[in-house]
């Protein structure tokens, strides 16, 4: 159609030319339609769910903006797009439902994927317990704090590596059935009374053992003996 064309027959019936030029330009209302009803979800499939609104059964999938994972019983917003059904909101939950409430922040066909969790400060609260599972947790962070009343920590192994460590306790008590240290340099101080009780005790100097006291005393039940290539006292 020419411009000339157009011109013409603009003059002769301008609101139907305009009519027609706009279906070209702008896609229908009905193509571009969204509805947005209630309903309730009587089935759930492997990626999708059937949804019972106003009398007709409808499969939906979960809206990747639907963060709370929908279940068999709620009643859910639903909307129909040219695209096909979504779930957008769960609105409520049945009493008699297990009570679990998940936030499902994997892919709408169930696949994982990564989340997150931008913010200034992140705080997470729990009245009663706060359980975290994974097949591998990273903590990264300048500075840590955990403050309690009892700390357990249970596993099969334990690998610390630092700089430096400090503990301070007012009593440190450890039961093992077997310890191994070793140092190149250490250093014990203790200013009260050190005290150590073993079934036997060895100690082996590759060069020199020296031991040093204000007053020295060895007690023994049956036998001392001293034995050197070379014994000096005095």
């Amino acid at each position: 159609m020419g411009r000339q064309a157009i011109s013409r027959a603009f003059e002769a019936a301008p609101q139907a030319v305009e009519t027609d030029l706009l279906s070209v330009i702008v896609p229908s209302v009905k193509e571009a339609s969204v509805t947005r009803t209630t309903g309730k979800i009587v089935s759930k499939h492997a990626a999708s769910f059937e949804v019972l609104s106003t009398g007709s059964s409808i499969i939906a999938s979960r809206a990747v903006s639907c963060l709370v994972a929908p279940e068999v019983g709620d009643i859910v917003v639903l909307m129909e797009t040219g695209e096909g059904a979504f779930i957008t909101d769960v609105l409520r939950r049945e009493a008699e439902a297990d009570g679990n409430l998940k936030i499902d922040l994997s892919r709408t066909d169930g696949s994982p994927q990564q989340a997150v969790l931008s913010a200034g400060s992140l705080k997470l609260e729990a009245d009663e317990r706060l359980d975290a599972s994974a097949g591998e947790i990273a903590f990264r962070f300048k500075n840590l704090l955990m403050s309690g009343d009892q700390v357990a920590m249970v596993g099969r192994k334990l690998v610390t590596s630092m700089k430096e460590i400090m503990t301070q306790a007012g009593k440190l008590l450890a039961t093992y059935d077997m310890t191994s240290t070793r140092a190149q340099h250490r250093i014990d101080s203790v200013t009260e009374t050190d005290q150590l009780k073993a079934g036997s005790i060895q100690t082996q100097a590759e060069t020199v053992a020296i031991s040093q006291a204000g007053s020295a005393i060895v007690v023994a039940k049956e036998d001392v003996r001293m034995d050197g290539k070379r014994i000096t006292m005095g």
